[in-house]
Parts: structure tokens; C-alpha cells; sequence
């Protein structure tokens, strides 16, 4: 069966690129062009899953650095003792109240409509019986003042009262990506691992999804189920393909002997790899043998 390396380049907003390196079939090329799912791949339960788990980690990095940036607010919202909900339901109740504050306070100031993903608390830790004291992390649309944003985690007045009720804290840093880090990956793979209830992000409608070229199915192997959902009116990623520039060998050596920054740099100007874990990794499978995943951020000036 003739096969050949792909090269996909997913680009994520301005300053974050993913480079995917890997063997590919013809008759694959042919059946995706088609529409046609080619044949899967036969792996364990256990390896499918982890697989899974990998990819649905890649998308969220990929699906925030699309839409976030430097001075937009990571915000952390807690309860206070006599405000803990009873359910995982009220939980996800309290957050839709607060989003519903923060969009109708950036309506009156004439902001544009919030971007957002919010990781839903959960009451249970992930053994399943375990309390976890339920909080919630959002990533979102900067714009408002912090203290006026911080202030709206809050239940509202009843007839009498003279201040809304404080529920719990709230804490809103703003985004900011350090030199040498890969965007906002660290963020993301903490985010990622915390406790969640039926889905693991909830995104907003305003977000861009990652925009996957039609005709390229996705780097192997075929993750079969996401772990969050993205709105209609998302802002994609868009890739791009390319079926000549590596060959088997060069992939190999790569993967054996991992070059310096510069040899990236050189490969995909204007970028540069990111530093620490994130940035190259190198996988072997007998089915398919080696594959490069690349991580790069925009060099700035």
C-alpha cells in the first residue's frame, strides 16, 4: 500500500501554530476526498481511550488560543459555606445567572458579545464518590473593569434588601502569555484536568472553532468523541495540508535526533518552537511508524 508523509498546519488566532507530521495512505487521501471513513485501525479500548482523552486536550488548546488573548480574564468563581448548591444542575444554574449578568453588563456599555468557555463545576470528584467542593473557572472576554466583573458573582436582591447577596469569591486575572510558553497550554492542561459534570467545557456562542480543511480527516489515530462542544458562531482554526515536504527518512532522523529552535524557525518563518514540554514530541507506531506533533508561537519582535 503506498503511503506518504502529510504535513497539517493548524493554525490557532495570530501568535499559535500546531504542526502534525505523519504517514498516510493513498487509498485513505482517496476515501476521505470521497467522504468515505476509510477502514479503523484496530487498538485497544485502553489506547482509543487515552488517544481520545489526548485529542480532545489538543482541541481545547487549539479552541482557546483561536480566541483569547493577552488582557482577556481567566475567572474563578467559588461558594461560601451557606451558598453551596445541592446539585451539579444548580451548580450549572448559578454560572448561566452570573454569564447572564456579565453579557447584559457589556450590552450597556456598549461591548461586543462575550467569548467564552466555561468548565462546569462538579460535586463529585473523577472516583465518582469523593466530594469535591464545586467551583467553576471561566475563560473569557475582556473589556470590563475586574473589580466590576469580580462583583456580579452574586444573587440578586429581594424585596427589602438593600445589596445584592456575595455568594462565594470570585477571581478574575487577565490572560497573559510569558516568553518562552506555549500560549496558553499551561492554563489549558490545568483546566483540563479538573473535575467536571456532563461536559467537560461549555463554550460560548461566540467562539471560533478550529477550521479543519474538508478534505483532511483528522491526525491519526480517528478520535471517535470530544469532551467539549463548540458553538455555531465559533472562530475556527484553519489548516493546511502538504504532501511534499518531509519524506519517511527525514521524519525518522527527526524523531530519533530532535533538532534545535533554529531548524524550526527556518521551516515556518515568523515562528518559533515553544519552550518546555509542549513544543515537540515524537510517536511511534507499528501501524504507522514515527509522527512529529510540533508546537510554535509567533515570534515577537
Amino acid at each position: 500500500m503506498r503511503t506518504f508523509v502529510r504535513e497539517k498546519k493548524i493554525y490557532c488566532g495570530r501568535d499559535y501554530l500546531e504542526v502534525d507530521i505523519f504517514n498516510y495512505t493513498k487509498s485513505e487521501d482517496e476515501n476521505a476526498r470521497r467522504g468515505k471513513r476509510s477502514k479503523k485501525e484496530v487498538d485497544s479500548s485502553l489506547k482509543q481511550v487515552k488517544w481520545n482523552e489526548i485529542n480532545s486536550k489538543r482541541r481545547f488548546v487549539q479552541l482557546v488560543n483561536t480566541n483569547f488573548h493577552d488582557g482577556d480574564f481567566h475567572t474563578s468563581l467559588t461558594y461560601a459555606d451557606g451558598f453551596l448548591p445541592a446539585s451539579t444542575e444548580d451548580a450549572e444554574r448559578d454560572l448561566r445567572n452570573f454569564l447572564r449578568r456579565v453579557e447584559y453588563r457589556r450590552k450597556k456599555l456598549g461591548l461586543p458579545p462575550m467569548k467564552y468557555i466555561a468548565i462546569p463545576a462538579c460535586l463529585y470528584k473523577k472516583d465518582g464518590t469523593t466530594y469535591a467542593r464545586p467551583h467553576h473557572h471561566i475563560i473569557m472576554s475582556g473589556g470590563l473593569d475586574r473589580d466590576e466583573l469580580e462583583a456580579l458573582w452574586r444573587k440578586p436582591r429581594r424585596a427589602g434588601q438593600k445589596e445584592d447577596i456575595k455568594i462565594g469569591t470570585a477571581d478574575a486575572k487577565r490572560l497573559q502569555t510569558l516568553p518562552g510558553e506555549n500560549g496558553f497550554a499551561r492554563l489549558c492542561d490545568y483546566l483540563a484536568n479538573q473535575p467536571s459534570g456532563k461536559k467537560r467545557f461549555s463554550p460560548s456562542q461566540g467562539l471560533e472553532k478550529p477550521k479543519i480543511d474538508p478534505d483532511t480527516p483528522p491526525t491519526p489515530p480517528h478520535a471517535e468523541e470530544t469532551h467539549f462542544s463548540a458553538s455555531a458562531n465559533l472562530t475556527r482554526p484553519w489548516s493546511r495540508t502538504s504532501d511534499h515536504a518531509f519524506s519517511r527518512k527525514e521524519v525518522e532522523r527527526i524523531a530519533k535526533t530532535p533538532p534545535d529552535a533554529a531548524y524550526w524557525e527556518k521551516r515556518y518563518k515568523g515562528y518559533t518552537i515553544a519552550g518546555g514540554d509542549y513544543g515537540f514530541k515524537a510517536v511511534y507506531s507499528d501501524s504507522r511508524g514515527w509522527g512529529l506533533y510540533i508546537k510554535l508561537r509567533r515570534i515577537r519582535e
